[in-house]
């Protein structure tokens, strides 16, 4: 029989979540661009020597397309200079902190903090106060997010699912969730943190009132949703007059909601979900309504393959445990508050019960599809399924030099969420996300949090924490975090390569899709960062600008780090 859900209230939906059509049983593949024209920051066409790459300029000092959207100069470390700077990549000593995140500004202010003394918990304060000012269609104050935190001290990890909850008065039309990023920063920082939250916040009010750069993805998605927007922050903008790319745009509201800053209440912290990995360790939520139930079934699923047939037939293998490990998470993810007994069944039958992960890795062929995929049962009885999309979110990872931990994906769902402003930032619109059916899983109700994707995960080597990450991308976040995973310890990818190595994956148990010159899979902001033989490597994505800094004196700058950028006669992923 199906499974009906155990509700604290029950409120119909419809029109409100797009949950996507669904697909023949045949694995629908999607169909990619391939006109070089098309929206690709990473680079221009794809070189076929290159199996798997995503080509980059040679030398990204020269990168016309970079230095036209932002214009930045490309240190490494924030030692070296006053100015806000941009370097993919970046890397110090197990005694220097190193910061990654999707945008320019974020990453110079939080390694500033980093330099100043501040710890992972505070740098990640300075990212995402920051992004709220100049990534705000992404993230921000009015938004949620999910957060893993290592602190060395007590040798301890902790998570904590901060996606925004319906509020008391719920309806079928309420649009906004209760935001929780604020109450996010201020747990981390009230554990963790080392300076003042006024210090941090400062230098981002200064920003605020002197103005910013606009970005090439900013530029974007005004240009996307400018008639959705019911007010405009800036007040440079409007609908007849929107920035390009390098305006600058100030945000006084913005600035004085931070030197007024009063943040009231902390969140809860949870162990974390770790599940095994080729014996390392991959921790993220143990939330049962969060990504990290699709990155740990798959990545079990994986473990129980050769590790020969995985590297042979990357894309594919990964694709189908990916496609397995959806079957179960559309249909059974949700806020474990609605039905603990229920959640706590999927986790432990299906997520990580090694006897079902080994008969799902039996499944898998090392070339053919598997058809006709269903959703196993939970506590004996069937559940429904149902695709789910979501759209946006931001990345915050940061290693200092105590060796503090911290992965922080943020989001307000769609780019500008309601496009409603509130001290000048802009408020989520997370209720999208719930399921539009009355009688299937992930349901609104007063309290409850939507489900999902986002996957900020800590890996961990003989107990020692030696990878952080996560990503933007929506439904895809899962398959960009598994494919990185993947490719630094299947493929022995040094972190450079194993992000800006072609995306691909599964967002549905019969969708699948492989990144070409943009179009879908192209959306990644990847922050990673990797404690490889006593050196610290940040990267962050080259499809989104971002930028990855140290606290490092002697580090190199980004365009001899790697000797002049990839090209192809530097590196073969075949």
């Amino acid at each position: 029989m199906k499974r009906t859900p155990h509700m604290i209230a029950s409120l119909t939906v419809a029109g409100l979540f797009l949950s996507g059509a669904m697909v023949s049983p045949s694995v629908a593949q999607t169909e990619l661009p391939t006109d070089s024209s098309a929206d690709n920051p990473a680079g221009g066409s794809v070189d076929g020597s290159l199996d798997g790459f995503v080509p980059v300029p040679e030398n990204p000092l020269e990168d016309p397309v970079q230095n036209k959207a932002n214009g930045f100069p490309t240190e490494q470390s924030c030692d070296d200079s006053d100015e806000v700077s941009q370097s993919y990549s970046a890397d110090g000593s197990t005694d220097e902190a190193v910061v990654a995140t999707p945008d320019p500004y974020a990453s110079d202010i939080a390694c500033r903090t980093l330099l100043e003394g501040g710890s992972a918990a505070d740098a990640v304060a300075a990212a995402q106060f920051t992004m709220g000012l100049t990534e705000p269609q992404s993230s921000g104050p009015g938004g949620g997010g999910v957060a893993v935190y290592y602190d060395a001290d007590s040798d301890e990890t902790k998570t904590w699912n901060a996606s925004a909850p319906a509020p008391d008065d719920v309806t079928s039309s309420t649009k906004t969730g209760v935001p929780q990023t604020t109450k996010l920063i201020n747990t981390l920082h009230d554990d963790y943190g080392d300076m003042d939250l006024d210090e941090i916040v400062d230098p981002i009010a200064e920003l605020a009132d002197d103005g910013f750069k606009v970005s090439k993805r900013m530029n974007s998605a005004i240009n996307r949703r400018i008639d959705d927007m019911t007010a405009i922050p800036w007040p440079e903008v409007s609908s007849d007059d929107i920035p390009d790319e390098g305006d600058e745009v100030t945000n006084p509201d913005y600035a004085d909601y931070l030197r007024d800053l009063d943040i009231s209440g902390d969140l809860e912290p949870e162990d974390p979900l770790c599940v095994d990995y080729r014996e390392n360790e991959v921790c993220g939520s143990s939330d049962a309504g969060t990504g990290m139930m699709i990155v740990g079934e798959a990545l079990g699923i994986l473990d129980n393959l050769d590790q020969d047939m995985v590297t042979d037939n990357t894309k594919h293998v990964v694709t189908e445990a990916e496609r397995l490990a959806l079957a179960n998470g559309n249909t059974w993810m949700q806020d474990p508050e609605i039905d603990p007994e229920l959640s706590e069944a999927y986790v432990d039958e299906l997520v990580t019960n090694e006897e079902h992960l080994e008969e799902q890795a039996d499944r898998i062929d090392s070339e053919d599809s598997l058809e006709d995929i269903e959703p196993d049962p939970v506590d004996g009885e069937e559940g429904t399924y149902r695709d789910h999309e979501e759209e946006g979110t931001t990345q915050i990872t940061v290693r200092d030099g105590d060796g503090n931990f911290a992965a922080m994906t943020t989001t307000i769902s769609q780019h500008f969420g309601t496009g409603k402003v509130e001290n000048g930032y802009f408020l989520n619109n997370s209720m999208r996300n719930f399921t539009v059916s009355n009688d299937e899983m992930n349901q609104r109700a007063p309290g409850i949090r939507p489900k999902t994707s986002m996957s900020p995960v800590i890996v961990f080597e003989d107990g020692t924490p030696m990878l952080g990450m996560g990503t933007a991308g929506g439904s895809h976040i899962p398959s960009f975090v598994i494919k990185t995973i993947v490719g630094i310890i299947d493929k022995g990818q040094d972190v450079r390569e194993a992000v800006r190595a072609k995306n691909y994956g599964a967002i549905g148990r019969d969708d699948t899709y492989r990144e070409g010159n943009g179009g879908e899979g192209s959306a990644s902001s990847l922050s990673v960062i990797h404690v490889d033989d006593g050196t610290v490597y940040g990267e962050s994505d080259a499809r989104a600008y971002g930028s990855a800094r140290s606290t490092s004196v002697d580090g190199e700058s980004d365009d001899t780090q790697y000797g002049g950028g990839l090209s192809s006669s530097d590196i073969n992923l075949s």
